[in-house]
């Protein structure tokens, strides 16, 4: 992850990031990666996109009945 930072593009554009599934594994990534952006210099916003095709978010099928 440290690499991916170092060298991502630099400007004015957000960063974008999409999640694919909105679930525990899903969310606890995401928190982890706002905790290393904290610390980064580059202090562009980061616009998040969360795609699961479920009816409900995050109740894959894991927890299908």
């Amino acid at each position: 992850m440290a690499d991916l930072l170092a060298t991502a593009p630099t400007g004015d554009h957000p960063l974008r990031l999409a999640v694919l599934g909105a679930g525990p594994r899903a969310l606890f990534s995401l928190e982890a990666l706002t905790v290393r952006l904290r610390g980064a210099t580059d202090r562009r916003p980061l616009r998040v996109q969360v795609i699961d095709p479920g009816p409900h978010p995050g109740t894959g099928a894991g927890y299908a009945p």
